[in-house]
């Protein structure tokens, strides 16, 4: 018989037959090929071949590395107090980055063929399943990651509420999401979003479940003009695109001059958030703690 420290409150409880149940918030998981798993399989929004697809190209987009620089600023901001889910984590791409830089992050995932991605990657603590399907007691999570994951919900409000009740007061929520209705295009619908939020939108929706902003700043500002000409005039104007042919064209490799300017903005940039927050971007990343109501 052995034991681990509990994924969610700490707590230290015993294995039993590749079974965890703590003692104290009521975690349970089944251990299977290494991985833990929650009772019940959830809706995936991706398809299995897109987490492929994802993975291919992950390590060597600009785009994730420099989120994950910009999530790594603000987590160092305003650290998490414990453990860290990164819930719907996909291939564990940011995961692994925040396991790598000290922080204790747990990545919760539906989708086999992205948790057997996250298994290449050597993603530690890896739950299989959806946050709708983990039993677990109320308030027993310290805190919570949404990394473009809300943009993904048609009812977004139904994954916050469920996670209100899952934070205790003072718990926290990070959150990165596509930012601006402006910029929705061909890209939004192939990648199965239903919304694009800016800070006021995004404010209403966490206040309104128990939440209160601590953070917000905008991010890729300097996309945001290229991503009006090169994605919204022709998403509005043209006829649309394959879905291979678009996914190509969007990963395909700068060339080297083009990479170290690229690489040179994104620096600049993330050091102008350490002295402010950006007005404009094509992302948002914020901060959100529980209120006391009591």
């Amino acid at each position: 018989m052995n034991s681990m420290k509990c994924f969610a409150c700490d707590a230290e409880s015993q294995i039993t037959n590749g079974l965890f149940k703590c003692n104290e918030c009521d975690l349970t998981l089944s251990l299977a090929d290494s991985i833990w798993e929650s009772d019940d399989s959830e809706t995936i929004f991706f398809d299995e071949e897109d987490h492929n697809d994802l993975f291919k190209v992950e390590d060597s987009s600009f785009w994730f590395r420099n989120r994950n620089k910009v999530i790594l600023k603000v987590l160092k901001k305003f650290c998490p107090s414990g453990n860290l889910w990164d819930i719907g984590g996909g291939n564990g791409y940011v995961t692994k980055f925040l396991q790598e830089a000290g922080y204790p992050a747990i990545l919760i995932e539906p989708s086999s063929q992205a948790i057997q991605n996250a298994k290449r990657r050597k993603v530690k603590n890896i739950i299989k399943g959806s946050l709708y399907s983990i039993n677990v007691k109320p308030e027993s999570i310290k805190n919570c990651a949404l990394f473009d994951v809300l943009e993904h919900f048609d009812k977004p409000e139904i994954m916050i509420q469920k996670i209100s009740l899952l934070l205790p007061p003072s718990g926290k929520l990070y959150i990165t999401v596509p930012a601006h209705n402006l910029l929705w295009s061909q890209i939004d619908e192939y990648s199965y979003h239903y919304n694009r939020f800016n800070r006021k939108t995004l404010n209403k929706l966490l206040n309104a479940h128990g939440f209160k902003e601590i953070y917000s700043s905008y991010f890729f500002s300097f996309l945001f003009i290229p991503m009006l000409i090169l994605r919204v005039l022709p998403y509005k104007i043209f006829s649309r695109k394959k879905r291979k042919d678009l996914f190509d064209r969007e990963v395909k490799k700068h060339n080297k001059f083009a990479e170290t300017i690229i690489k040179r903005i994104c620096r600049v940039e993330r050091k102008v958030l350490e002295f402010t927050r950006l007005p404009l971007g094509t992302s948002l990343i914020a901060v959100y703690e529980k209120v006391d109501t009591q």
